[in-house]
């Protein structure tokens, strides 16, 4: 599989646009998934799994920013982090990566389990610094 990086609710043009340069610079395939495309596996979208008939999504957007790596080897995704910082791009707070699992899911279930582990991993520090 060819590296891909989906990215989902990105509405600053210019962190957008740096982003892709970014990854395009690495030769990673780059792709901006519309909101309508929502209700589509992230395998689908990814290239993983066969497109299907899959109903096109009118409901809210995500809350934030969101990445989907795929097919990246653990070295690649350093590299790709490594990059954010060194560009300085504003934070993206919810990422993945791909997995026989998750790529059946759409992003909206992706985004939930997302959300669930960083509240998790939010009071795990709560917890620690308070003790």
């Amino acid at each position: 599989m060819r590296e891909t990086v989906l990215l989902f609710h990105f509405d600053d043009p210019k962190q957008k646009r740096e982003l892709q340069l970014l990854l395009a610079s690495m030769k990673m395939k780059v792709r901006s998934v519309e909101l309508a495309e929502y209700s589509k596996p992230l395998g689908v979208l990814a290239g993983t799994l066969e497109e299907g008939d899959y109903p096109e999504y009118d409901g809210e957007d995500l809350e934030t920013e969101s990445m989907i790596f795929c097919g990246l080897s653990n070295a690649r995704l350093n590299d790709v982090l490594n990059g954010i910082r060194k560009k300085k791009l504003k934070p993206i707070p919810y990422k993945a990566i791909l997995t026989p699992t998750n790529q059946h899911w759409t992003i909206l279930e992706c985004y939930q389990e997302l959300q669930r582990e960083h509240a998790a991993m939010e009071a795990a520090r709560r917890t620690k610094s308070d003790a």
